[in-house]
């Protein structure tokens, strides 16, 4: 895994960047990796095998998520780009190392539905580099949480809303689900091979309980 970031909006229901029947969600997490054929991530965006990302699309709860705590925790600590925020905890401030965070407890409860397709970077220049991996189920987080990044400023103290890409057309793409879909508006091919997307699915999850267990 190379990195993990998140898109989101300052209005509930937008901000993911996958959309299922047209529905899409108010924040959506990236989970990054880069081909370990190639030196680094930066080598690897100029391959169209080079990159693979899960998405993970979060729905706004009452409840807090405590999986997030440690994410939230130092999204507040840089609330202004480049800077710290003198509101984060005493104790962040005396100790910036966070918790270890298991990324696993950061995807659906649900693993056997998701959706695959090669496609590109959502941010510029947009390689055309990546095979997407999307989960149907969502992700809770607590609306507190979720303001924590709503409140976010880039260096020139301007709150960043409205951080993800508006949806693109399939231009032909395949999108291949895990099983077979009831609805035929999701776009995405019922007859699929099945066991190798599990298996394509096990190996990325396997890796993420691999580097998250240390």
């Amino acid at each position: 895994m190379a990195q993990l970031h998140f898109h989101w909006s300052d209005h509930k229901g937008r901000g993911s960047e996958h959309a299922f029947n047209g529905r899409t969600y108010s924040m959506e997490m990236h989970i990054v990796h880069f081909n370990k054929k190639y030196d680094n991530i930066s080598e690897s965006m100029h391959h169209k095998d080079g990159l693979a990302v899960i998405g993970v699309m979060f729905e706004i709860t009452r409840k807090e998520n405590p999986h997030l705590d440690a994410i939230i925790e130092g999204v507040r600590a840089v609330k202004i780009e480049g800077t710290e925020d003198f509101h984060s905890s005493p104790q962040f401030r005396q100790n910036p190392i966070q918790p270890t965070i298991r990324l696993e407890n950061l995807l659906p409860n649900d693993l056997t539905l998701f959706f695959r397709y090669k496609g590109s970077l959502t941010t510029p220049p947009c390689y055309e580099a990546v095979t997407w991996l999307v989960f149907h189920d969502t992700t809770d987080i607590g609306l507190k949480q979720i303001q924590s990044f709503r409140e976010l400023m880039n260096s020139e103290k301007v709150v960043m809303s409205d951080t993800f890409r508006q949806l693109q057309a399939l231009n032909e793409r395949r999108v291949e689900a895990s099983r077979r879909l009831s609805d035929p508006m999701t776009g995405a091919a019922t007859h699929v091979d099945r066991n190798h997307l599990l298996t394509h699915l096990s190996l990325i999850v396997s890796s993420l309980l691999i580097i998250t267990k240390y």
